[in-house]
């Protein structure tokens, strides 16, 4: 449905058109719209008999045709005694609409609360998803063993900012039948083993004990283990790698 333009139709300087009657007669919406720019319309007219006015230039009304959509640009002529030259910036403020004016005032409120509650769930959250940084302490290559000629991995142990300690590590290995993969913290000479947990795939993040020495603890060691129940080492180790 095309809307009468009520900025127009309330001038009153050109005859509505049929159609543009038809439609008031049926629209309430343009109808309400149509009476706001009538008032205002009046008071200007008012406000012109009862005080000397200024003569416009050609440029206000080139502005007021353009503004207005009507066609030509010489218009001047035909609302002279309408808009005096000095309440044009008025006219264009107080002719909108208070329904248009109200939506627009809720809609910078919404927006606005909108942002606001935005940042505050970011500052909120933002701590649980951002992973807390750690230090690096020492890192290790783990060389595949004589069994394993083909295995590899890496060993990084790192330090949380609320200072506990963890062993991340990587395995890469030959395609063979899957058992399971044990990852180890052996000393230095080998004389002692801890165990840190089951490899579930080929990366893995394992908690160091309070306590441990890494320079003394400072062999990282993954072995094949069988399901046979022993949770001692099988002697069957993939690869192995000091930390350093």
């Amino acid at each position: 449905m095309r809307h009468v333009d009520p900025r127009v139709s309330a001038l009153g300087v050109t005859p509505l058109s049929s159609a543009d009657a038809a439609h008031l007669a049926l629209c309430a919406r343009c109808t309400s719209r149509r009476r706001q720019y009538e008032r205002v319309v009046a008071g200007a007219r008012a406000a012109a008999r009862s005080e000397e006015l200024e003569a416009p230039g050609p440029q206000v009304w080139l502005a007021i045709s353009a503004h207005l959509g009507l066609a030509g640009g010489t218009t001047g002529d035909l609302v002279t005694d309408v808009l005096p030259a000095r309440r044009v910036e008025y006219l264009e403020i107080a002719a909108q609409p208070r329904f248009d004016r109200q939506a627009r005032a809720i809609a910078a409120m919404l927006i606005t609360g909108i942002v606001l509650a935005a940042i505050i769930v970011g500052v909120t959250l933002w701590p649980s998803v951002t992973p807390t940084r750690a230090r690096v302490l020492a890192s290790a290559t783990l060389d595949g063993m004589p069994a394993w000629p083909d295995a590899a991995g890496t060993a990084v142990a790192q330090e949380r900012a609320n200072g506990s300690r963890e062993l991340e590590v990587s395995l890469s290995e030959p395609a063979v039948p899957r058992t399971t993969r044990e990852v180890w913290l052996l000393t230095t000479d080998a004389s002692d083993m801890l165990s840190l947990g089951f490899l579930d795939g080929a990366n893995g993040l394992f908690a160091l004990p309070e306590g441990i020495d890494l320079a003394e603890w400072s062999l990282v060691d993954i072995s094949d283990e069988p399901p046979d129940g022993d949770p001692a080492h099988s002697g069957n180790s993939m690869v192995r790698g000091a930390l350093v």
